[in-house]
């Protein structure tokens, strides 16, 4: 029973241990069901998204792929198509190129026959006129300008003349127009006068007759009977006869009163008018005085002024013949350089305040050859040497190369840097004694040059030997004491290296003759330059005057 007690008690334990375990467990499961349901199966279904955008993605992949192989297997059959287009097109550019340096080559022995043609020509002509035409022609022309200024000339005094006259004229006229009203008002102030004292005198006469009439009264009233022409008379008859002169007499002084009354105001009225005219006229004599005396002194300042009459027109046409010259000589050097760019060098400052003074410029523009025939040599010997950049020091072409905005690929060669050195005397004695003296020369002899330069000229000639043929080139070329570059005057090389160059000459004027008559036409284009310049102030100081002339 114990046993059978404890048995149960065991497996009521045991129940309500597993139950414990069971809701336990429950609890766990709940808690993986929500995690399954919250968690997990949301993770699954965006997992499963992705992986059906992922296939999209490799299938899109596979077709952009395809695509591509197609497009580049297009664009590959439209370059075999350009290229066959443009390999036709430069073929034929190469046949036009062909026949246009045929059409050069042809025009320019055509230019070689007519500048011969023209060169016999002229000697023909000048041999024929002895140089007359041209004498006479310098003559015309010198005629012609001196025509010119002295037409100008007379025209300018002329108009002066002209000019002074009409004044003159214009003065003389208002003159003789006061003169006249002067001599008017003077008769008409005598008349007035002699109207006046005509007035007077017969105002005396009354005067006295009225005096001898008061006598005669005063006679009559004392009793004399006697009248003025001694005749007999009744006291009543001369009393009458006095009476009526009486009257006669008052009614004349009445009328004298009268009109001696209207002259006066009307010499009131002309003396104003008289001192006026008088006031007028020694006005315009004065204004002609001071007129003339204006006239002297600027005949007096004219002499004194250093112009001549027609100056600044003789000036203006030289200006004018001088800017013609000007532009030509500017076109020529514009064109010169069109013709040669690879002569030009352009660069900006590479920083504030630059020393432009420092970057020399172009080699071939420091020398300048002494003979024309060794032209060709010389530039054969410097190579592209001579298109190289002169600059003083080697910060100078570093700044240049860095932030000099450089057209092109440019080599500097800085003064302070470049090394050279020039033949022994001995290796030249030796080369004049073989072929002779005047046969073979030193290439850095043959040009003339500033002598801060003369490293970078012995760097590019001083190791050269220019011949005047190829037998003393090849002469000294090979002999054992020499060795050295020998260069003909057509620019055969024969160098030690084992380089030998030659055959036929270039036709092409050799760029440092070029660049000799590009220097003779700065030149010209300068001297011009100045030369129209002093001319222009010239004629800004002249100006002035010539206006005050002229006026």
């Amino acid at each position: 029973m114990i046993e059978e007690a404890a048995g149960t008690r065991m497996y009521e334990n045991k129940k309500q241990g597993a139950h414990k375990i069971i809701e336990r467990k429950d609890g766990t499961l709940k808690e993986i069901d929500e995690m399954v349901t919250g968690q997990i199966n949301p993770k699954m279904q965006r997992l499963k998204e992705e992986r059906a955008q992922y296939i999209e993605f490799q299938r899109i992949q596979r077709e952009l792929e395809q695509l591509t192989r197609i497009h580049v297997a297009w664009e590959y059959l439209q370059s075999e198509k350009t290229k066959e287009e443009m390999e036709s097109k430069v073929q034929q550019l190469k046949d036009n190129l062909n026949l246009t340096k045929k059409s050069i080559s042809d025009s320019t022995e055509r230019i070689k026959t007519l500048e011969l043609e023209i060169a016999e020509a002229q000697a023909k002509r000048d041999n024929e006129s002895g140089g007359l035409l041209q004498e006479l022609e310098a003559k015309l022309k010198q005629t012609e300008t001196l025509e010119a200024t002295l037409s100008a000339k007379l025209k300018s005094t002329n108009d002066a003349i002209s000019n002074e006259q009409k004044r003159l004229k214009v003065l003389q006229k208002s003159v003789n127009d006061d003169e006249k009203a002067l001599e008017g008002k003077r008769g008409e102030l005598e008349k007035v006068q002699s109207v006046f004292d005509k007035l007077r005198e017969t105002e005396k006469q009354d005067a006295s007759a009225l005096e001898a009439a008061q006598q005669k009264f005063q006679a009559v009233s004392s009793g004399l009977l006697a009248n003025e022409d001694g005749e007999n008379a009744t006291l009543q008859d001369q009393l009458m006869a006095v009476k009526h002169r009486l009257t006669q007499a008052e009614t004349e002084i009445k009328q004298f009163q009268i009109q001696i009354k209207h002259s006066k105001s009307e010499l009131d009225t002309k003396l104003p008018l008289l001192k006026k005219t008088g006031m007028a006229f020694e006005k315009d004599r004065n204004d002609l005085q001071m007129k003339e005396a204006e006239l002297k002194s600027l005949q007096e300042r004219f002499s004194r002024l250093s112009y001549n009459d027609g100056a600044v027109e003789q000036l203006q046409e030289q200006a004018r013949l001088l800017s013609q010259q000007v532009r030509k000589c500017s076109d020529d050097v514009n064109n010169f350089e069109y013709r040669y760019p690879q002569l030009q060098f352009h660069y900006k400052d590479p920083e504030p305040n630059f020393d432009r003074s420092k970057v020399r410029g172009l080699l071939c523009k420091l020398l300048t050859v002494k003979d024309k025939r060794f032209a060709r040599a010389l530039e054969t010997a410097a190579g592209g040497k001579l298109f190289n950049v002169v600059t003083e020091n080697e910060h100078t072409s570093s700044k240049l190369i860095e932030k000099g905005q450089l057209l092109r690929r440019t080599t500097f060669a800085p003064i302070n840097k470049i090394q050279g050195s020039k033949l022994h005397p001995k290796i030249i004695a030796k080369a004049e004694q073989l072929v002779g003296k005047g046969n073979v020369f030193p290439a850095q002899d043959l040009i003339s040059y500033d002598r801060e330069y003369e490293s970078v000229m012995s760097w590019a000639f001083g190791q050269v030997l220019i011949c005047t043929s190829m037998d003393a080139a090849e002469k000294v070329f090979n002999h054992p004491e020499i060795k050295r570059k020998a260069i003909t005057v057509d620019g055969d090389v024969f160098d030690p290296s084992g380089v030998i160059s030659g055959g036929a000459v270039d036709e092409t004027a050799p760029i440092l003759l070029a660049l000799m008559e590009f220097r003779k036409a700065e030149q010209v284009f300068s001297e011009n330059k100045d030369e129209l310049d002093k001319i222009n102030i010239q004629i800004n100081k002249l100006l002035p005057i010539a206006n005050r002339y002229e006026s």
